[in-house]
Parts: C-alpha cells; sequence; structure tokens
C-alpha cells in the first residue's frame, strides 16, 4: 500500500496551493474578467442578505449543538457556544485538515464543568447529525437529477448506484442506534490488536465506552431533543438550497427550488472530491461554473456563483476568528494571577 511520508504532507499542500492559484486566474479569464465584474456588482447591497441567510443558518447549527450537551447545556451560554461554532467555522475554510482542528477547539474551549466524555458525546454527535442531514439532501438531490442525466445511461448508472449506497448506509446507521450496537467501543478494540496502538487504545477505552454509553443514551432517553437537533441540522442545509436561490436571483437568474437542490447536492460531492485540496480554492469556483453550465448558466455567473458563497464563507470565517480571539482573552484575563511571595 503507497503511504505518503509525513515529510512530504506540507510540500504536497503547497503544491496543490499553487496549482489552485493557477487554476482560480485560469477560471477568471475563461469566464471573462467584465462579465464576471458585471454579475459581482449585481449582487451590490443584497448580499447582506446572504450573509445574515448564513448567519441564521449558524444560529441553527449552534442551537443543535447545544441540544447535544442535554443536562449539561445549562452549564455554558448560547452566545459562547455560537462563538465556538463559528470559530470552527474559521478553522474550516482550510478543508477537512481545518474541520478536525476546529472541532478540537470547540471541545477545549467548553466549560469545565461539563464531563470531557459529554463534550466528547455531542461533538460527535453534532458532528454526526450534520453529516447523516446532509448525506439526505444529496439523496434527494441526485433523485431529482435523474431525469437530467437521461442522455448518459453510464451517469445515471452511477447516480442510481450512489443513491442505493447512501440509503443503505444510512439505514445501518440508524438500525445502529436503534439496536445500541457498541459501533465505537467495538472498532476500538478491533484496532487495539495492532501492536503499535494497544497500549494508546486501552489507556483511552473507558473514556471510549463512556462517550459511546452518552450518545446512545441522548437517542433513546430524549428522542425529542434527539430529533430536535437533527431537524436543525437539516434546516442548516436547506438554508443553503435557499442560498444558491438567493444569490442567482440577485443577479437576475430565475433559478427554481429543485434546480438548486441539485446544485446543493453536486456541490456536495465537489467539496468530498475537493478536500485534498487546502480550503478546495480553485477546485470549487471550476465545479460550479460546470454545474452552472448544465442548468444553462454562463461560465461568469456559475463563477460568481461560487465566489459569493466563497465570500460568504470567508466574512463568517473572519467573524469567528475575532470570537476566538474575545474567548481566549476572556479565558486569559479570567485566570487568577499566581500568588507572588512577600
Amino acid at each position: 500500500m503507497l503511504r505518503i511520508p509525513p515529510k512530504a504532507y506540507l510540500p504536497l499542500r503547497i503544491f496543490a496551493a499553487s496549482v489552485s492559484a493557477v487554476l482560480f486566474a485560469y477560471l477568471i479569464w475563461e469566464a471573462g474578467p467584465n462579465k464576471l465584474w458585471d454579475n459581482v456588482v449585481k449582487l451590490g447591497w443584497g448580499f447582506t442578505w446572504v450573509l445574515a441567510l448564513a448567519g441564521v443558518s449558524h444560529v441553527a447549527r449552534a442551537w443543535a449543538w447545544r441540544l447535544t450537551l442535554d443536562d449539561h447545556k445549562e452549564k455554558i451560554s448560547f452566545p459562547r457556544m455560537l462563538g465556538l461554532r463559528l470559530g470552527a467555522e474559521a478553522a474550516g475554510q482550510l478543508g477537512i485538515v481545518g474541520q478536525t482542528f476546529g472541532d478540537s477547539i470547540r471541545l477545549s474551549r467548553l466549560s469545565p464543568e461539563i464531563p470531557r466524555a459529554n463534550g466528547i458525546a455531542s461533538m460527535t454527535l453534532d458532528r454526526g447529525l450534520y453529516i447523516a442531514t446532509g448525506i439526505i439532501v444529496l439523496i434527494v438531490g441526485l433523485v431529482a437529477a435523474l431525469p437530467m442525466l437521461s442522455h448518459s445511461r453510464v451517469l445515471r448508472l452511477y447516480a442510481s448506484l450512489s443513491v442505493l449506497v447512501l440509503i443503505a448506509f444510512l439505514f445501518v446507521m440508524l438500525l445502529a442506534v436503534r439496536k445500541r450496537w457498541p459501533v465505537i467501543s467495538g472498532a476500538a478494540r478491533f484496532f487495539a490488536r495492532a501492536p503499535f496502538l494497544k497500549k494508546w487504545i486501552e489507556k483511552r477505552l473507558a473514556l471510549i465506552e463512556s462517550v459511546e454509553k452518552t450518545l446512545l443514551d441522548l437517542h433513546h432517553n430524549t428522542p425529542r431533543v434527539f430529533w430536535a437537533s437533527f431537524l436543525l441540522n437539516l434546516a442548516s442545509h436547506c438554508m443553503s438550497v435557499m442560498e444558491i436561490c438567493l444569490v442567482l436571483w440577485l443577479m437576475g437568474v430565475k433559478f427554481g427550488v429543485f434546480s438548486a437542490l441539485v446544485v446543493e447536492a453536486m456541490t456536495k460531492l465537489l467539496s468530498v472530491v475537493g478536500n485534498i485540496n487546502p480550503g478546495n480554492f480553485g477546485t470549487f469556483e471550476g465545479g460550479n461554473m460546470l454545474i452552472g453550465k448544465m442548468f444553462g448558466l454562463t461560465g461568469a455567473t456559475g463563477l460568481a456563483l461560487g465566489l459569493a458563497r466563497r465570500l460568504r464563507g470567508f466574512f463568517w470565517g473572519a467573524v469567528g476568528g475575532i470570537c476566538l480571539l474575545i474567548l481566549t482573552d476572556q479565558e486569559t484575563t479570567g485566570m487568577p494571577k499566581a500568588a507572588t511571595a512577600p
């Protein structure tokens, strides 16, 4: 099996970033700088509505995360959780590595009064529900796209197989939760058979089992809380679909909800493929151009859509960075000063 040496990670990412910059410049040249600028100008002050819609989405996701803390949610304020959620968004601009780093920040900045097992469980469930609801949106989008793929039997077959695989995956996940299958701890015990992982996992096995029990208890003991968090995450994905309609409407393009749903589904696939690229820079915008052309949009309009969503992410990422600085400063100033010797 091919393994990439750790020392090669940084050069590879620098190379990917350089290629992305070249790709982005080519996309602007291909779409036409003047046409692209005209579409961006059409957004005007209406772009504040795009930012506001994304803000509502972040509030919904912060609320969904808060619900996963169950009895411990009163130990941390909602504004603080929202700030941490936005801080994770800032780190998430760097791709899957940034998302992992952002989640670790969220965990480390939770209230010390919240048990570690409950904190990890809330993070795991929050991420899991967001992925699960994203898969649902992806399934619906792919099903809606099937009539568009009638000209290609191969693409239609791949899309149909993808839908079946995703549905089966969701069914197994739901069955595992309802039957309380020890999937996480079972996987940990399996990997503990490896000599180089045995000691590391055995030291943390009790914590892993505690986290797993907390996750399953939330669904079985408080199903209303579980499904409320699920619906809030689903609402966040729906707002992404609304965002596509809003951006294109501001640019003077009439776009249906089902078409926007297909675009969002394909964008999610694009984001998964683009995780190898830091921040998905260039590939995201190029993918939006290609997806837009499937719906008869010009290259400049598709690229402007991708840029608008990118700028929205940058804006809330900057807000998240400021939130992290404020929270860190509050923790620093709130720490008791060391007593000095007389």
